[in-house]
């Protein structure tokens, strides 16, 4: 029984139908002998994907630690720091009597509000003026009324309203409103028994009177109770007054319930009055929002160390676990060293080292938060904690500031800068080197590799300039720089591996094919080979045959 083989071209031999011999299998092993280097090269391609994913995985879990870090780097601008975790503040709120403070304002404290403690007092709530009409039988009748009369605010435009005899108490209503936009004044028909119905004015503003003046025809308003015959409102529901807010014992008049400018970052929305009682307001650092930037630091870290030592893993016969995939390899080493570098040799002047602050290893590596010492270096050292992960920067020219820290070393420097007459940088000088930097515009930036590189200055100042300044490097812009050296998507040393083994996959890929492409010609080849050499001894056979006729020989002697 023979095998049936069939060729690229089409053709269709059967092997082993004459010699007895399984072509088909001398054909697939050599094959297979073959393609062997492309098997091996897709061992190749799975182990660069599994190093891919593995390093993807660490290049998230640095950036777990540098978003951690965000908030506690310096945050720069060229008009020096933007608000950043330091500057949040909350305010602590006690009443000198019963009274909840929320009932009687909405006090919020922006970033940056001076840390002080202030005395409130709401005297007086700002009210708006409030008056309504003489009881009306109908709000939907024809009112008979032919007339015009202005509305306007005190200090603003009088606007005209015109009333025909077809309208009615609810058109009267709606004519007024029509010009509310610009006159400020609203109106409203009430239903205030089963057969009346009043109308009601409301000036849009608080602490404005509202100014009437009879232009033509019938005093509508006369007639519907609200004005007397001298132009005078008769029944005043709510009087206009203003806002009265007492600081430390001095009173602060506005137009309004709104006090932002009393008190510089801190707003004061007045919801009722109590003379009575005396607000104490305490503004203070935000210290749970900087915890918990702590915190997460601490958390992303710790997650970074798993991973590591998960790939630093080695059973106790010597072989590895699947997951341990970076074993050995020198960015992982490279990046622990760096990072863990930092962290130990952090310190501050004021607050001292890591621990220091309440932030030690545990027997794992692993870093752990001492509560007590942190709270408390937060609550009576807020400075320190601060100065500890912020950067700070020193310019002896105002004009001349920091725009870009990608480094993790300490600067003093002394520039000489020249400018042209647009106020374009022309040249740079740095501690003596006029190749440190390079410039464009009024941008100035260290050149790559030097102890400079990381670095963007910006100078505005227009005129030809000599100047110091200083950078001291906070823990948090050490390691976040430090770390995005390695983590930057686009640069950075993970990214440019794991591209470096998906090229290399792509060719590695080409090459496999190549190697099965020819292996599959080479299969075609052997197939015809066998398949002439069966038709040969096909061929013999039957001549054999023949010859057998032909002498009367039936034995193969």
């Amino acid at each position: 029984m023979g095998t049936i083989n069939t060729t690229s071209s089409g053709s269709v031999f059967i092997s082993g139908t004459s010699s007895g011999i399984n072509t088909s299998a001398l054909i697939d092993a050599a094959v297979a002998q073959r393609t062997r280097r492309a098997d091996l090269i897709d061992l190749q391609v799975s182990s660069n994907s599994t190093k891919v994913s593995a390093l993807n995985e660490l290049r998230s879990l640095g950036e777990g630690i540098e978003s951690a870090l965000e908030g506690l780097k310096s945050v720069i601008s060229f008009s020096g720091l933007d608000t950043n975790l330091y500057a949040a503040r909350t305010g602590v709120v006690s009443s000198s009597t019963g009274t909840d403070p929320n009932s009687l304002a909405t006090i919020t404290i922006d970033e940056n509000a001076e840390i002080d403690a202030y005395d409130i007092v709401i005297q007086q709530r700002a009210e708006s003026l409030l008056v309504n009409g003489s009881n009306q039988a109908d709000a939907t009748t024809a009112l008979g009324l032919t007339g015009s009369f202005e509305l306007s605010l005190t200090g603003g435009a009088a606007q005209q309203i015109d009333i025909t005899a077809g309208q009615s108490l609810n058109d009267v209503a709606n004519a007024i409103n029509a010009v509310r936009a610009d006159s400020g004044v609203s109106a409203r028909v009430v239903q205030v028994s089963e057969t009346d119905f009043q109308l009601i004015l409301e000036a849009d503003q608080t602490n404005r009177d509202i100014v009437f003046n009879q232009v033509a025809g019938d005093n509508v308003l006369n007639t519907l109770g609200l004005v007397d015959g001298g132009d005078a409102f008769q029944n005043v529901l709510r009087n206009f007054q203003p806002g009265i807010v007492s600081l430390d014992g001095v009173n602060a008049v506005r137009d309004d319930n709104l006090f932002d400018d009393l008190i510089s970052g801190i707003t004061i929305d007045i919801t009722a009055a109590d003379p009575a009682t005396t607000l104490s307001l305490e503004v203070q650092n935000d210290v749970s929002i900087v915890k918990n930037a702590i915190t997460d630091f601490v958390n992303a870290y710790n997650d970074l160390r798993d991973f590591i030592t998960q790939n630093n893993q080695v059973n106790e016969d010597g072989t590895l676990n699947e997951d341990t995939i970076l074993f050995g390899d020198s960015l992982l080493a490279n990046l622990d060293r760096i990072v863990s570098g930092i962290i130990s040799s952090a310190s501050d002047p004021t607050v001292g080292a890591l621990a220091d602050i309440g932030i030690s290893y545990d027997s794992n590596n692993k870093l752990v938060i001492d509560d007590s010492t942190l709270d408390d270096l937060l609550l009576n050292n807020f400075d320190g904690i601060r100065g500890f992960f912020e950067s700070s920067y020193t310019s002896s020219d105002n004009q001349f500031a920091i725009i870009t820290n990608g480094s993790t070393s300490n600067f003093n420097i002394n520039f000489d800068i020249t400018v042209d007459g647009s106020g374009d940088v022309t040249g740079v000088v740095a501690n003596g080197d006029n190749a440190a930097f390079t410039f464009n515009g009024t941008s100035i930036t260290g050149v790559a590799g030097s102890v400079y590189d990381g670095l963007t200055f910006g100078y505005i100042g227009g005129v030809n300039t000599s100047l110091t300044f200083d950078v001291t490097q906070g823990f948090a812009d050490q390691l976040f720089n430090g770390l995005n050296n390695f983590t930057d998507i686009v640069s950075g040393l993970i990214s440019e591996e794991a591209e470096n083994l998906l090229e290399q996959n792509l060719d590695l890929n080409v090459e496999a094919e190549e190697i099965r492409a020819s292996a599959e010609r080479y299969r075609e080849q052997q197939i015809e080979r066998y398949g002439r050499f069966e038709a040969q001894l096909e061929s013999l056979k039957l001549l054999q045959g023949q010859l057998r006729a032909l002498f009367g020989v039936e034995d193969d002697n």
